[in-house]
């Protein structure tokens, strides 16, 4: 007797024993088969480097090949990148309290210096677009 089903569509194994939880938010799967426990181990936990849960022409689950992302995920990525890149920035802006200190005249002309290159590393970080993501290219940290 399995303790498991895979779901060939889902490319999830689901435990029995949880079948009531899941059909309470109707995601038992319909098209369920059962597999055995060591097949359930086998597949169940780190998942080897650059493979994800598929399965084969029999509908038993196998590892297959991750697939490149799609353009709207790259194009995602390189937008959560340049925001992240721009929050750091201005941490590091911040933690030096160069603004405040700019306005009061407190600053020393080393240090307009430096709070300038970070400026302007922000600037460059503005002018990314990230709807070129073949050609994108970070600016460098100062």
């Amino acid at each position: 007797m399995s303790n498991y089903v895979f779901s060939p569509s889902q490319k999830i194994i689901f435990p029995k024993w949880l079948r009531d939880a899941y059909q309470v938010v109707s995601a038992w799967p319909e098209d369920g088969i059962e597999i055995s426990d060591e097949i359930a181990d086998e597949f169940n936990g780190q998942y080897p480097t650059g493979k994800t849960l598929g399965h084969d022409d029999e509908n038993k689950p196998c590892w297959v090949e991750v697939p490149p992302p799609s353009e709207e995920e790259v194009k995602y990525a390189a937008e959560v990148k340049k925001q992240a890149l721009i929050d750091e920035a201005n941490a590091y802006i911040n933690s030096k309290q160069w603004p405040s200190r700019l306005a009061l005249g407190r600053l020393s002309e080393e240090e307009k210096g430096e709070f300038n290159l970070w400026l302007d590393y922000l600037d460059n970080l503005n002018a990314v677009d990230s709807n070129l993501c073949a050609e994108l290219t970070w600016p460098l940290r100062p």
